[in-house]
């Protein structure tokens, strides 16, 4: 608007003085100011999306996403599920991946300030990828860190304090982190009948301590990650409900050198149990080892080893704060260098394929080539020898 201006005001006066020329520089002028102006400036709408963004300190310090059953049975479990990751707002921020956007679980999370999101990308049965989940809230969400919990997850406080705590326990480090812990479990309908309120986060804490039993170190149902940290482009799809995709991505924590940390000291939990639909086997989903499938495709693997017990690190809470202590000194087991090696041999036949068929290709080209030219020989031969006898 103002260099139009700008130019309406230097043209008029040029035709006052019916000075063409300067008419066409002005108009040289203002087209090429304005066109850098537009280069180095902000638009509007960008204005409008940085002053959206959310400062700092008032940044979630978790995004934490999950989808849940369609099974009209697992209702009320879900529904204590939003109940709970509500009350962690603003500190947490909840996202739901849903097939349906109108289920009675969607609008009751949106009613309670819940994100919810449409799966775009998801297997024949409309579970999403994992590894879809944390691209889409790491592109869409701002937050200090980004997890996932299964829909039958209640945790206390202690979860975003924890969340809020690591930043300055990470300062100065490079390294990047997967935080995961071991489950509590507890019977929900036995819950409901003691206390109608025991997905308040206080309740949480205080059931988690006293009646909830710790799974084994291989039943993890939440996992968070630092942002960007976890290379999700180069996991296969692995799909959410069905068993061992959080035992392959801690494998593949430790694997790829990640700090893979154990917050079971400091995040009190509760996943809930009973009703009759609440394993895997009887959720409704079938396939359950599709998962397995897709992942041994790449090798044997050990699962075991995708476990709370190998993490690198543990978190605990002190007197002078939460702190995070080494746990062990993890080495790569035989399997896992049996993995190695495979890879390693793969991409050298691989390679040597790929050398192979361009050095065929380049002979072939080569040969070519000195067939044209032995042509083209043998037609200058040809001609002399016509010349001659002439």
């Amino acid at each position: 608007m103002n260099s139009a201006r700008i130019l309406r005001g230097v043209a008029s006066a040029a035709l006052r003085r019916r000075n063409v020329e300067m008419v066409i520089i002005a108009v040289l002028v203002v087209s090429i100011g304005s066109s850098l102006l537009a280069r180095v400036l902000p638009s509007k709408e960008q204005w409008v999306s940085r002053k959206n963004l959310e400062p700092k300190e008032l940044r979630p310090s978790l995004t934490l996403c999950t989808t849940f059953s369609d099974n009209p049975a697992r209702f009320e479990v879900h529904s204590q599920t939003v109940y709970n990751w509500a009350s962690l707002r603003p500190r947490l921020r909840p996202v739901l991946f849903a097939a349906n956007l109108s289920s009675d679980l969607s609008l009751l999370a949106k009613s309670h300030g819940w994100e919810v999101q449409r799966v775009t990308k998801a297997d024949k049965q409309g579970m999403p990828y994992i590894n879809e989940m944390f691209k889409h809230i790491q592109a869409h969400y701002r937050s200090h860190f980004y997890g996932y919990a299964n829909g039958d997850m209640l945790f206390s406080r202690s979860l975003t304090d924890t969340t809020e705590s690591l930043p300055a326990l990470l300062e100065g480090k490079s390294e990047q982190y997967v935080f995961v812990g071991q489950r509590r479990s507890i019977n929900y309908v036995d819950m409901l009948k003691q206390d109608k309120e025991f997905w308040q986060p206080d309740h949480v804490h205080k059931y988690s301590c006293t009646k909830g039993h710790t799974d084994p170190p291989t039943s993890i149902d939440f996992f968070i990650t630092t942002p960007f940290g976890f290379p999700w482009d180069t996991l296969p799809k692995l799909v959410v409900g069905k068993t061992r995709f959080d035992n392959y991505i801690i494998m593949m924590a430790m694997y790829l050198f990640m700090g893979t940390v154990d917050v079971t000291g400091t995040v009190h939990n509760l996943h809930m149990t009973g009703g009759g639909h609440m394993t895997h086997k009887d959720s409704g989903l079938a396939d359950q080892s599709a998962n397995e499938r897709v992942i041994n495709s790449f090798g044997r693997v050990a699962y075991e080893l995708g476990s709370v017990a190998n993490c690198k690190y543990f978190t605990r809470n002190t007197r002078n704060g939460m702190q995070m202590a080494r746990l062990l000194q993890w080495q790569i087991p035989a399997s896992f260098r049996g993995l190695q090696s495979e890879r390693k041999e793969t991409t050298k036949r691989n390679k040597k394929r790929k050398q192979g068929k361009k050095q065929g290709q380049e002979k072939g080209k080569q040969t070519g080539k000195e067939k044209e030219i032995e042509k083209e020989k043998g037609k200058e031969k040809g001609n002399r020898k016509q010349e001659k006898k002439q």
